[in-house]
């Protein structure tokens, strides 16, 4: 059964993941047009689109990593994200690229076990069928 501690330290995690996807997204708001610039430097097509995406994937999945709730959905949607941000957007092996791998690991990890005890779960969700779903 798992302890307050664990529990406690899952919520530290997936706050300290969620920060970067905050910081990120709260860039593209207010920085909307050097990030357009950014990824047309990169050769991406229809940018706008892209970054307005990549803005709601970063919003929407920082707070399922928050709360918990659908963390280990948001988290694969996040991990997916990810893999062409960073091997198209990073140079291979930067400390841009490398941080990138390390989320993603820290990403798979939620996926894999859950957002752990504290979080957010669905009001129908009860019993061992809690622990399946979260």
């Amino acid at each position: 059964m798992p302890t307050f501690t664990q529990g406690a330290i899952s919520l530290l995690a997936r706050w300290l993941i969620s920060i970067i996807f905050v910081t990120s997204a709260y860039s593209k708001i207010f920085g909307w047009s050097s990030n357009v610039e950014y990824m047309h430097s990169k050769q991406m097509p229809a940018a706008a689109l892209l970054l307005a995406a990549a803005l709601f994937v970063e919003a929407a999945g920082s707070l399922c990593l928050i709360t918990g709730f659908g963390a280990r959905i948001a988290a694969t949607v996040m991990f997916f994200y990810m893999t062409p941000v960073t091997f198209l957007l990073h140079e291979f092996m930067s400390v841009n690229f490398q941080k990138n791998l390390g989320l993603m690991g820290g990403l798979l990890m939620i996926v894999a076990f859950g957002p752990g005890g504290i979080g957010l779960r669905p009001r129908f969700a009860s019993g061992s069928a809690t622990n399946t779903f979260r």
